[in-house]
């Protein structure tokens, strides 16, 4: 079975959430998706595994920038009536 975006997608989750170790992932991934075999979610976690840092990195790349400036302490934000 190919991966697709939905498996990914569900392995971010999984390795944001801190529940497992993603090398144990795989019983996650067939309990989410009925469809998967052992044998096809293992597939699919090699393939998320091999294209992570490159997915990661493109994502990055996309994300906006933004800077912070704190605030001074001596902006007036409201005028007086």
């Amino acid at each position: 079975m190919k991966a697709k975006k939905k498996h990914f997608v569900y392995l971010d989750a999984l390795r944001e959430s801190g529940i497992t170790n993603m090398h144990g992932a795989v019983p996650y991934l067939m309990n989410a998706f009925d469809d998967l075999c052992r044998k096809d979610a293992g597939a699919i976690l090699i393939e998320w595994k091999r294209t992570f840092a490159e997915r990661r990195r493109l994502l990055a790349e996309a994300a906006p920038v933004v800077t912070i400036i704190p605030p001074t302490g001596d902006d007036d934000f409201c005028e007086e009536p």
